[in-house]
């Protein structure tokens, strides 16, 4: 036959791998023969879909080449001799199997606890919407040669940003946070907000409860307060939403919006949000050009270049003779907001780390803890290999490889390292309360997510590797004469 001819090259391929060998060559002939014959009938496709067909139908026990059954057998046998063996070594050497364990468990809760707060910091700020395109805006402040810099900026610019580059699609200023009286229902309480514009909800994707983004700081007689704040007034959401809130005993606002309790794995913090031009009403330097007073967020387009855009912006103060001078010049820059929580030192106008420091120094913490685990364990099972030789000559004499007594330690270490584990687990349980207490936040085990409980078998098998590795080959050498 010719190429165009043959059936499907892949079924057909596997059909002769799972094919008992006494058999393929008589099933493949008839296979080909019946795919001739419905080719000259049928035409190609249907052949060929016949053909798929019949070698589906064929994966058949009788016809499947058979498995050597006895190997398997043997294999599996061993393993549960080498599991046995391990408990039975456990449960009769209990001191050293529970300093043994109980130094990895050790070992294993303080690295694990070090971890979840290290991934507790690299989430924060990152499950706003617009994350990939959220940015805060950084000025570098150039002055007799010196250059600083910082994220306070003008109460104006995210306004004007707005307005003047197309590129932007959202912007957003916020003030920093401030602790303010209100009171409602006979209740007078001081809660801790900042202003902001009306389009903050937009940019930033906190849940609104009552209230939509478009109308949540409409006016200045708006505000939006939090779950936590609409029940210490009004006993709950439904009762706040629309109603009235005397704010500084001065002034009366409606309650336009109720949003979601603020998440632990965010910077920001506040229980209210008021209208910006309330800031700009009670404080007019705000509207100047040389005042840094707030913070501002941009939103670009998800087709703009970040880079060409930047060296544009970075010139904006160019257009304004109030915020520079010959002397003293102002450039804008650009930062991920995600990445604003973890690189916020400036030195010389360049983010030089920040809190990134410590999630780094406490990573190889978590890692040296590990090892220094894995080596205490090391140091205890050569300790307790001398007591075991009598068993390793036994085996050698009958015949034993060093490769599978190298095997049997590893797996004891492998066991040993699991048991750790569990035990580990069950100390972070106890103590997590405590630290998220000490630590301010809310870091929880995430036993839904399949990956955690992967990384933590994975981290079992690796670590028993390494505590067993030196062990195993120095008592699988161990001679019988």
């Amino acid at each position: 036959m010719q190429n165009y001819q043959m059936p499907p090259k892949l079924f057909l391929r596997f059909f002769r791998w799972y094919c008992h060998s006494k058999l393929a060559n008589h099933i493949e002939g008839d296979l080909l023969e019946d795919y001739g014959d419905r080719l000259k009938k049928s035409g190609k496709r249907k052949a060929d879909i016949r053909f798929i067909i019949d070698v589906l139908l064929l994966f058949r026990p009788c016809i499947i080449r058979p498995i050597e059954g006895h190997k398997n057998l043997i294999t599996y046998g061993m393993y549960k001799s080498y599991f046995i063996i391990g408990w039975r070594n456990l449960v009769r050497n209990k001191a050293f199997s529970f300093i043994n364990i109980s130094g990895l468990a050790l070992g294993a809760a303080c690295s694990l606890i070090i971890m979840l707060w290290v991934l507790d910091e690299k989430r924060m700020d990152a499950f706003h919407e617009n994350s990939d395109n959220l940015f805060v805006v950084f000025r570098r402040d150039y002055y007799d040669g010196i250059i600083s810099g910082g994220y306070a900026t003008p109460g104006l610019l995210a306004e004007e940003t707005r307005e003047i580059y197309p590129e932007v699609k959202l912007a957003t200023s916020l003030t920093l946070a401030q602790l303010d009286p209100f009171e409602a229902n006979n209740k007078t309480l001081k809660e801790t907000g900042s202003f902001t514009s009306p389009e903050f909800f937009s940019v930033f994707s906190f849940p609104l409860l009552a209230g939509t983004k478009d109308n949540a700081l409409k006016t200045t007689s708006d505000i939006a307060i939090s779950r936590k704040m609409a029940q210490d007034f009004f006993g709950s959401v439904e009762a706040a939403y629309g109603k009235s809130i005397r704010y500084q005993d001065k002034k009366d606002l409606r309650i336009s919006a109720v949003f979601e309790d603020l998440p632990s794995n965010t910077s920001m913090k506040f229980d209210y949000l008021l209208n910006m031009k309330t800031f700009f009403d009670e404080h007019d330097w705000a509207r100047t050009w040389g005042n840094n007073c707030v913070l501002t967020y941009v939103v670009l387009h998800p087709s703009v270049d970040i880079s060409s855009f930047e060296n544009k912006y970075q010139s904006f103060f160019d257009r304004h003779d109030g915020a520079q001078n010959d002397t003293y010049k102002v450039k804008l820059g650009l930062q991920k907001y995600s990445e604003q929580y973890l690189n916020s030192k400036m030195e010389n106008g360049e983010f030089v780390g920040g809190r990134i420091q410590y999630v780094n120094l406490f990573s190889l913490i978590a890692i040296f803890i590990v090892l220094i685990a894995c080596i205490n364990s090391m140091n205890l099972t050569m300790a307790y290999s001398l007591k075991r030789g009598k068993e390793i000559g036994v085996k050698k004499v009958v015949g034993a490889f060093k490769a599978a007594l190298v095997n049997q330690f590893i797996g004891e270490a492998i066991l040993t390292a699991i048991l750790a584990f569990v035990a580990g687990l069950i100390i972070v349980v106890s103590v997590l309360p405590v630290f998220n207490t000490i630590t301010q936040k809310h870091i929880q085990i995430p036993v839904d997510q399949p990956y955690f409980w992967l990384s933590i078998v994975t981290a079992a098998i690796l670590i028993g590797c390494v505590s067993g590795s030196y062990p195993a080959f120095y008592q699988s050498a161990f001679s019988p004469i």
